[in-house]
């Protein structure tokens, strides 16, 4: 019986521990992870959106406005092929003042990733991104563009505008901590569903921190003292 009693004790604790271990890393990954990034534009140039044209030209310099609906703005992803990391970026406010500049962003899987110190007060602000070719070879960057309906959308490459057009690209903001991202979380998940829905979620949600806490409390008294449980 002893030996059973061991082995059922082993059991439930290696039950648990997959229990609380399910549970918890999921929710401090998403709650605690960094960096917190969520995307800020009203309407997002999609990195997927179709009837994409290549600049068929060699590129030195382009003009994008950007727009960001939240705080702390703190990246921007460009969709372009590119052969090297000799590219530098700045960001400008409406008077043409640098508030960001940088260069060697972060290239991967045919994107440029450029990561900023967040801008506080950013909220409902529009900007102006440069880029700079530092290249001068003239394969030097594959760059997609999208039409756009919009008048006030536009593109300047090289000194040439072009209206009506975008580059293919989106921004993004930098949570301030995880009850913002959980805050955005709830809404997000509860926008557009039913009422009953929106009542289940909390409680849902609720339950999801509550289990895990059940379950390490007591897989810690099974370790202590296995014979209460």
């Amino acid at each position: 019986m002893g030996h059973v009693t061991i082995k059922n004790n082993y059991f439930s604790v290696i039950l648990l521990a997959g229990i609380a271990i399910a549970f918890i890393l999921p929710l401090a990954v998403f709650c605690f992870s960094n960096p917190y990034f969520d995307r800020s534009e009203e309407n997002p140039h999609s990195l997927e959106q179709e009837k994409q044209k290549i600049y068929p030209e060699y590129i030195k310099t382009i003009k994008q406005p950007i727009f960001s609906t939240r705080k702390n703005f703190a990246r921007v992803t460009i969709k372009a092929k590119v052969a090297k990391k000799n590219i530098q970026l700045a960001l400008l406010d409406d008077n043409d003042n640098i508030l960001r500049i940088g260069g060697n962003p972060k290239i991967e899987y045919g994107k440029i990733i450029w990561k900023f110190d967040p801008i506080k007060d950013s909220a409902n602000k529009k900007y102006d991104l440069i880029v700079n070719i530092l290249n001068n070879n003239k394969k030097n960057i594959r760059l997609p563009l999208v039409s756009t309906a919009r008048k006030d959308n536009w593109v300047e490459i090289n000194g040439e505008l072009k209206e009506k057009t975008s580059i293919v690209f989106y921004t993004e903001s930098k949570f301030a901590n995880s009850k913002e991202k959980m805050g955005v979380f709830y809404n997000r998940m509860t926008t557009y569903k039913p009422t009953f829905i929106k009542w289940l979620f909390l409680p849902a949600l609720m339950f999801l921190f509550i289990l895990p806490i059940a379950g390490a409390r007591i897989l810690i008294l099974k370790i202590i003292n296995p014979k209460k449980l």
